[in-house]
């Protein structure tokens, strides 16, 4: 039996309680529960860090894990645990699932069984074709940094997870991290793309934008609000790349939200701009009518400070 730490590094900062920690977080976890609680313990992890992942379509999850900061992840190298990447980490949840599929018995290992041994029961293949090596399925997403609707994005992840699924993100505020959060969340696996300034400078986010659709992916699941331009333009690369591809603007329940915090905050400008949008892209919401009643009030009040000669922020562009 053998536990594993894998190098994803993952930049963040987490709360326990009233105490923060901020690290680079990477994944422990073992050939089976048992040992890898038992090394966390040596490890000096509390066992309600456990991370079992989340269940989905009836089957327990195979994502189970302890996140280490880079301090514990020395640590546990140094006490025996093995190193290992991104794709070996795939290939270990690829083996959980097998074994949790058998149809003998669990575990069996037996050659007979179709989900320990697929290889030995598929059909033979002419002898002139190699065998491609396995690949976990690539979710590409994109998104605009003024993205805050949680709720269609996590919809549509949830309707996408599976463990074995690699989350490409290019790491990016707004859109980006809400997506990465939810991920990691579900139990599933992020691969980060940030731009690299000292390379490219303020060409940075579009080469990472083309980096991450050279890369390949199996979709792209775009969250673009108000034509923000650099998820636009990733989303129409990866369509020219032969990668399907599937965009979302924000609910109209988030428009509203964002309308108000805006108005909360003496943004009037702001407000004016997300009740307009709400009712050009929902026209037939039934909430129309109140939005319409809102925008009155803040046109109302822009109108009163400006008599005043007060100022407020800039409308944003539409």
């Amino acid at each position: 039996m053998t536990v594993y730490v894998d190098n994803a590094a993952i930049p963040a900062t987490v709360r326990n309680g009233g105490v923060s920690h901020s690290s680079r977080w990477s994944h422990l976890t073992a050939d089976t529960e048992e040992e890898l609680h038992e090394f966390a313990v040596r490890l000096g992890l509390k066992r309600s860090y456990f991370q079992p992942g989340k269940a989905l379509g009836g089957r327990a999850s195979v994502g189970w894990h302890y996140d280490v900061t880079e301090g514990k992840r020395w640590r546990a190298l140094r006490l025996g645990a093995v190193e290992i990447g991104g794709q070996e980490l795939a290939e270990i949840l690829q083996a959980r699932r097998r074994v949790q599929d058998c149809t003998m018995g669990s575990p069996c290992h037996e050659r007979a069984c179709g989900a320990c041994y697929p290889d030995l029961h598929m059909e033979a293949e002419p002898e002139a074709a190699e065998p491609s090596a396995w690949q976990p399925r690539r979710l590409l997403i994109t998104g605009s940094r003024t993205w805050t609707d949680e709720a269609t994005i996590r919809r549509e992840l949830e309707r996408r997870f599976t463990p074995e699924t690699v989350l490409v993100s290019g790491h990016a505020n707004g859109a980006d991290k809400i997506c990465e959060a939810v991920w990691e969340t579900l139990g599933g696996r992020v691969e980060r793309h940030p731009p690299n300034y000292g390379r490219h400078g303020r060409r940075a986010p579009t080469e990472r934008d083309r980096e991450m659709v050279r890369c390949g992916a199996d979709e792209c699941v775009a969250f673009i609000q108000e034509g923000s331009r650099g998820a636009t333009y990733t989303a129409q690369m990866a369509e020219a790349s032969g990668i399907e591809t599937d965009r979302h603007q924000p609910s109209a329940a988030n428009y509203d939200y964002q309308a108000g915090l805006a108005f909360q905050a003496d943004d009037l400008g702001l407000a004016r701009t997300r009740l307009r949008r709400a009712a050009m892209l929902y026209p037939h919401s039934p909430e129309r009518e109140l939005w319409t009643k809102r925008l009155a009030q803040v046109n109302a009040q822009v109108d009163q400070q400006a008599d005043q000669g007060s100022l407020f922020p800039r409308e944003a562009a539409s």
